[in-house]
């Protein structure tokens, strides 16, 4: 649904569902523009999870959802945010955001894939498109103007209350009684694609019924109920489509249940002894989907407690299970690189990348066990490879910065320092310490790639300023 909260503009965490946008209000390439903007401002503002395992889960799982969805104009991205509360929504450039509360609540991963699909069918179907377009007419400001007021909304959250509060109160009975359709549509082809991707449509209702069922007598509701109104209309509406589909069984995601686990335990509000109570309670009790991914979340929690050898001998047995498993690849090198093994740690990702060079879960983890090893120089080399492929990994900068630092390479830690804020949207920042390099390097070649880049930011900040202003 699309009703603008000014309320929920305080919270830099709440998003404006707006996805892609007819070609006659917006070309392709500006909605890259916007969707740049809004990714740049979202890194700078709110808790996005920067995890490599949680990152590549609900990448995978969103593009798996996105390969069976009809008109799909632009590239999706996907990505978590740190936030306890159940709420998804998809906005310009194909970015589609969902909080680790949603990921939690679900109970399977059907039902995470129905809330994900929905938000995929929002953008897939223009609804964004449509609303945004009546929104500006009825605030008298062109599509762009509108857009600038929300990238400067996100950008700052109160300066964005003042900038919307004249342009969007017209409009917002209108999209109440224009959103409801939207939903139910979205609802729909939400189903077909679920069950086009090979889950079990069913889980949306279940979803719904889960939902309903745990608020109903709450004075406050989570922000996807109060963007997404779970009327008995839209349950029946739901359920009635449903019965379209078979209800077919799916056995249990493993890496479902171990991403959950690990956003419990890492993310979650819960303290390493909660933490440990609740896996240790649900293998007591017998009270798990699956046991795996039960003792999995007790590992991690154990870590968290420093118990580090009873979290390493239960990562053991569970390696031998599951020797292709990243999870538990991740939290052996954590175990090791705690129990200062930090050479068994280097040894056994470095066997992997051999492997796997291009899985960004095992580069991290390399690049952060040679420097836990004192192998700085192999780190920032390892990480310099990758970045040049893939620049717009903000936690791959943070780690090379580290490994820089390490090594007392202040040029090349200050041009690392530029890409990190410049990734946020911080190009002041940035420009800064490309200058502050450029005073500290001698090498001519080097010089003139800094220069380049300085050049290169101040045109990005020109065109995310016009963006703002327009």
């Amino acid at each position: 649904m699309f009703i603008i909260s000014l309320q929920s503009w305080a919270d830099s965490t709440s998003l404006p569902e707006i996805g892609i946008v007819g070609s006659q209000a917006l070309s392709i390439a500006q909605e890259k523009q916007y969707g740049d903007a809004y990714m740049r401002a979202m890194r700078a503002s709110t808790q996005i999870v920067q995890d490599p395992l949680l990152e590549n889960y609900i990448n995978q799982l969103g593009h798996r959802l996105v390969a069976h969805a009809d008109n799909v104009l632009l590239p999706f991205h996907f990505f978590l945010v740190n936030d306890s509360s159940i709420n998804a929504a998809a906005f310009l450039g194909g970015y589609v955001k969902v909080n680790t509360g949603t990921v939690v609540m679900a109970q399977t991963q059907s039902q995470l894939a129905s809330v994900m699909a929905h938000e995929i069918s929002h953008v897939t179907q223009r609804h964004i498109a449509r609303s945004l377009e009546k929104s500006a007419a009825a605030s008298h400001l062109t599509l762009a103007g509108l857009l600038g007021s929300f990238i400067v909304a996100i950008a700052n959250p109160m300066a964005g209350i003042a900038a919307m509060q004249t342009t969007m109160a017209a409009s917002i009975q209108h999209q109440i009684n224009y959103t409801r359709q939207n939903e139910y549509e979205a609802d729909h082809i939400g189903m077909q694609v679920l069950h086009r991707s090979g889950f079990n449509p069913h889980a949306m209702v279940d979803f719904f019924s889960l939902l309903a069922s745990k608020y109903r007598y709450s004075s406050k509701p989570p922000a996807w109920l109060v963007d997404h109104p779970l009327t008995s209309q839209r349950i029946a509406d739901a359920q009635s489509r449903a019965s379209q589909y078979p209800n077919k069984y799916i056995a249990p995601s493993l890496d479902f249940q171990m991403a959950k686990a690990r956003i419990q335990v890492r993310f979650d509000d819960l303290d390493p002894d909660q933490a440990y109570s609740l896996f240790h309670n649900q293998l007591e009790n017998h009270n798990y989907r699956l046991k795996d991914a039960a003792l999995y979340g007790l590992t991690l929690a154990l870590f968290a407690q420093k118990r580090y050898e009873k979290a390493h001998e239960l990562i053991e047995k569970l390696a031998k299970k599951h020797p292709q498993s990243m999870y538990i690849l991740d939290t052996q090198s954590d175990i090791d690189i705690a129990m200062k093994k930090t050479a068994k740690a280097v040894k056994r990702l470095q066997n992997a990348y051999q492997r796997y060079p291009d899985n960004r879960i095992v580069i991290i983890n390399l690049a952060a066990a040679y420097m836990a090893n004192k192998q700085d120089a192999k780190a920032s080399q390892l990480l310099d490879r990758y970045l040049r492929e893939h620049q717009n990994d903000l936690l791959g900068w943070q780690t090379l910065i580290e490994a820089y630092q390490h090594q007392h390479l202040t040029a090349k830690m200050q041009q690392a320092r530029g890409e990190y804020f410049a990734l946020r949207g911080q190009y002041t920042q940035g420009i800064n310490e490309l200058r502050n390099a450029l005073r500290t390097t001698s090498n001519p070649l080097a010089k003139a790639r800094i220069k380049a880049r300085i050049k290169e930011f101040k045109a990005s900040q020109k065109q995310l300023e016009q963006l703002q202003h327009l």
